[in-house]
């Protein structure tokens, strides 16, 4: 069976959409869904919606730890993973991708052309071998790809971008604002420089690095990046209890020789 791990935060207008994704899939699936603690209807919505194939969770969490407790509490022998604000219009493919008997013993990524659409699959056991997602917010997902690239258990397949299209909110995507997220300036600040914080330590960017990926190219995005930075740096350093990826990877592999795993 497939487990469709989903975590979500303000994302109840994105559902109807969402759910359209998984019509006429021709597998068995379960859809994990974990919510942190929304307060745009979202537990109401999932009271109403009545799917045999759905799990709700809700719990305060970051997206990291959400993704965790998704597959902690599914069933399937093989995990997806989804985002609650795409549209997925060829699932039934990008499954079968997924379950091709050479990707049964590594970590995918799917990615597409369209800004925001990343789709990470791999049997269960790999994802527990890895540690799962880092407790982080943002780039968790680039974490857990590059500790398996760096463990050899990793590959990239490019989709095609009909596959999937961004969902719309309030004349934002979401995959490119964090207004949606936050109630208000100081919250959408402190967003920001938990981000930065997250990018800076998983990439291990330094300043010239983290203005390319930023896409800076004035003297007001300057000096705002700056700032983000020199708070970032700090925030990573000092607050993010996480093994870097080069250290998880060391760690797995001693774990490893003694298994005779990979």
């Amino acid at each position: 069976m497939i487990s469709f791990c989903v975590t979500t935060y303000n994302t109840s207008k994105t559902f109807d959409k969402f759910f359209n994704s998984f019509n006429g899939l021709l597998i068995e699936y379960e859809i994990v869904i974990v919510d942190n603690n929304s307060q745009d209807g979202t537990k109401e919505y999932f009271e109403r919606f009545k799917n045999e194939h759905v799990k709700f969770i809700q719990e305060k969490c970051n997206r990291g730890e959400g993704r965790n407790i998704a597959i902690k509490n599914s069933t399937g022998d093989y995990i997806i993973m989804l985002d609650a604000d795409i549209e997925y219009k060829q699932l039934q493919s990008v499954v079968e991708l997924c379950l091709d008997p050479t990707n049964n013993k590594i970590l995918t990524h799917f990615r597409s052309g369209i800004v925001g659409v990343n789709i990470t699959g791999a049997p269960k056991d790999i994802f527990i071998k890895l540690g799962l997602y880092p407790p982080i917010n943002c780039y968790e997902d680039i974490y857990l790809w590059d500790l398996a690239n760096n463990l050899k258990i990793f590959k990239r397949i490019d989709i095609p971008v009909d596959y999937a299209d961004n969902i719309r909110i309030d004349e934002l995507t979401g995959t490119i604002s964090e207004w949606r997220y936050s109630k208000g300036r100081y919250e959408y600040l402190k967003r920001w420089i938990e981000k930065s914080a997250d990018i800076i330590f998983v990439k291990g960017q330094n300043y010239s690095a983290f203005k390319k990926f930023n896409r800076v190219d004035s003297l007001r995005k300057t000096i705002y990046s700056l700032f983000l930075f020199v708070i970032g740096k700090v925030y990573s350093r000092f607050i993010i209890k996480v093994p870097t990826i080069e250290d998880k990877a060391k760690q797995i592999a001693g774990q490893s020789m003694k298994t005779s795993d990979f």
